[in-house]
Formats: C-alpha cells, sequence, structure tokens
C-alpha cells in the first residue's frame, strides 16, 4: 500500500514536471524533435519522477510516515450518507444567512456613505 501512495505520487511528479518542463521549453525556444518517440520534456518529467520514485521508496521515514497514515486512516470514523447530507444542509443554510447578513449591511453602510457624500 505504502508503495502505491509512493506510486501515486510519482505520477503527479512526472505530470507538474511535464507541464513545468515544456513551459520552459517553449521559454527558451527549443526545437522539438519529432522523430522521437517521446518528446524531451515527456523524458525528462518521466526520468524526474523515477528519480523521485526512487528516492521515496529508499527513504525509511518516508514509509513509516505514510504507513502510520494510512493505520491513523484506519482509525477514523466517517459519517454516513445521511450525517454528510445533513451537514451539507446546515453548511448551505448558514452561508445562505451569512451572505444575507453581509448583504444587508453593505447596503446600509453603502446607503450611509452615499447620504454622507451626496
Amino acid at each position: 500500500m505504502v508503495s502505491l501512495a509512493f506510486l501515486a505520487t510519482a505520477a503527479l511528479t512526472v505530470a507538474i514536471a511535464r507541464e513545468l518542463s515544456s513551459l520552459i521549453w517553449a521559454m527558451f525556444r527549443l526545437p522539438l524533435l519529432d522523430q522521437w518517440v517521446l518528446a524531451p520534456t515527456d523524458l525528462i518529467a518521466i526520468t524526474v519522477g523515477a528519480i523521485f520514485f526512487l528516492v521515496l521508496v529508499r527513504n525509511e521515514r518516508a514509509g513509516l510516515f505514510v504507513s502510520e497514515v494510512f493505520t491513523e486512516l484506519a482509525k477514523v470514523t466517517w459519517p454516513n450518507r445521511k450525517e454528510t447530507a445533513m451537514s451539507s444542509v446546515v453548511v448551505v443554510v448558514l452561508l445562505a444567512l451569512s451572505a444575507l447578513i453581509l448583504f444587508t449591511f453593505d447596503l446600509l453602510w453603502g446607503s450611509l456613505i452615499n447620504m454622507m457624500y451626496q
């Protein structure tokens, strides 16, 4: 499970590195080599992701940390569907109430400012 988490992290790193290397490649107007199977930016990103994966796998502290995270997540009591729906309704109602109060204060202060400066 830990290796799967590291693999997912490496995949995310590849995606980010690909975008960054593409941006840098375009910024310096470097030519893309069409005869290559993979673009140079893709090769850079895959290399960075592979190095990141290997560093994570070999680091004992990172493995221990992820293992402890999974252990703690197993202890979490997740709410059921009904509790989640009710909590969402409460959040939406309170958000609407807060927006109404802020709108009222804004309208009031705007009217007072307009009366003072006209």
